[in-house]
């Protein structure tokens, strides 16, 4: 149970040999193999438990403008777009916000809060294969978002709730 599943080598790989490169395909593939284990497990990283209590906070306190965190009061040290963009997944699938009822829903809290960090990885991904393909050829575009994708810190931080992905991606 990694990251990027055993099967997607199996997949990804011989599709990107054998058949013609559309962005598109791309864009399938790369949701097919990564969605699916975004919320395999728990909020595991100490800052992704604080980053999504921020967002639930703005939430909560219908304060957007202001990121607070509950222990420490204002908090200011990292990039408020991190904070939009995970209580808006929040909102957006219906994660539950109240106190004592983060994991009381049908919804998976920490699939919401890793939503935005995936997309945006996705993103960078899909933009980086189509400037190699616009250079170098569709066919070395598709192999450069693989090897991204396949690359530990990436395939990582895809699935993390973390500030790096919006800078990254």
């Amino acid at each position: 149970r990694g990251i990027l599943p055993g099967w997607a080598a199996v997949v990804v790989v011989p599709a990107a040999v054998l058949a013609p490169v559309h962005r598109d395909r791309l864009l399938v593939a790369g949701t097919v193999i990564g969605l699916p284990t975004l919320g395999l497990g728990g909020l595991v990283d100490p800052w992704e438990t604080h980053y999504a209590e921020v967002a639930r906070e703005m939430l909560v306190r219908r304060d957007f403008l202001s990121p607070w965190w509950a222990n420490e009061g204002w908090f200011t040290t990292k990039p408020v777009l991190t904070f939009w963009l995970e209580a808006a997944s929040m909102w957006l699938f219906g994660a539950r916000i109240g106190p004592d009822e983060v994991l009381a829903g049908h919804a998976h809290p920490e699939w919401a809060v890793r939503f935005p960090h995936f997309a945006l990885a996705l993103v960078g991904a899909y933009l980086l294969a189509d400037g190699v393909g616009r250079v170098c050829g569709k066919r070395a575009g598709l192999f450069t978002a693989i090897a991204l994708w396949t690359m530990p810190g990436f395939a990582l931080l895809s699935h993390q709730a973390m500030t790096d992905m919006p800078l990254v991606g």
